[in-house]
């Protein structure tokens, strides 16, 4: 009978046991980040996956800035990159680094030495401006980089960096805007096509961005020194995640910049300027 009990009190403990696994909270030791990546996102956060305190979800897509404030905001992640020019607004978020710079790339097979030419070249028809998706980060500077430079109209296109490329050596297209690190291998696939040509982004900066200078040959080979502008790339947690969390995390990703460099050798981590003028947490040291 005491067997019989003991067998007894056994397997309801493993059973709470179980159970208990199966109920427990998210640990706090960890920051979730999405584990779905892309571009110059996948380099740099495959490196910063690797740094202890960092867990990625394999079943979350990194989905852009606009909609990475939104997952971290209802708890899908606690961390994630954006753009250092995207507008916070009431996203419960604060910045932790700067990882890397991203640069604003116009990609035409007109050759123009300024947007405002280049949108003179579609001659009172509207230009056609391809890989913007709808509502992101991107699709808000195009407008800002176009509009600037020209009242005419403008036909903005959706679709991916892969599929924009193809309509716009089709012709389909008559521009390509995109946002990345100079290094991303997003480039690397036009680097020797000399039918497409680097338009400059010659407009003035607005918050987040600055005037920069791309070297001749720096994305495709037989370009010149075109004038661009650029933007932070920004680590980014919930206000939510405790600070001592963060600085764990920090002082971790900073002890391992190498190892995250060499996944992405574009980054440069780096504590965030004041100058940005973006929330900072607490656990940021």
């Amino acid at each position: 009978m005491k067997t019989k009990s003991i067998l007894a009190l056994a397997a309801l403990s493993v059973a709470a046991l179980f159970s208990s696994c199966a109920t427990a909270p998210r640990p706090v030791d960890s920051l979730r980040v999405a584990g779905k990546l892309d571009g110059a996102y996948e380099k740099a956060m495959q490196g910063i996956a690797r740094v202890p305190t960092v867990k990625r979800l394999s079943g979350v897509e990194s989905p852009g800035s606009k909609l990475t404030l939104t997952q971290i905001k209802s708890g899908v992640v606690d961390a994630g990159l954006i753009q250092g020019d995207t507008d916070l607004g009431n996203s419960n978020v604060s910045a932790v680094r700067e990882v890397h710079s991203e640069v604003f790339f116009i990609l035409s097979k007109t050759k123009a030495s300024a947007v405002s030419e280049l949108v003179g070249s579609a001659k009172g028809r509207a230009l056609k401006v391809g890989g913007l998706k709808p509502g992101s980060q991107t699709m808000i500077d195009a407008k800002r980089v176009f509009e600037a430079a020209s009242a005419e109209d403008i036909e903005y296109v959706g679709g991916d960096h892969t599929e924009s490329l193809a309509r716009l050596k089709s012709g389909e297209i008559d521009a390509i805007m995109f946002i990345t690190a100079p290094g991303s291998t997003t480039l690397s696939s036009v680097r020797s096509d000399t039918s497409l040509h680097l338009v400059p982004v010659n407009v003035t900066p607005w918050k987040g961005t600055e005037l920069t200078t791309l070297p001749a040959g720096a994305v495709l080979r037989h370009a010149p020194a075109v004038k661009t502008l650029q933007t932070p790339s920004l680590l980014v947690v919930s206000n939510n995640t405790s600070a001592a969390l963060v600085s764990q995390f920090c002082k971790a990703l900073d002890a391992n910049k190498a190892a995250v460099k060499k996944h992405a050798p574009f980054v440069q981590i780096e504590k965030v300027p004041a100058s940005l003028g973006v929330p900072v947490h607490a656990g940021a040291n």
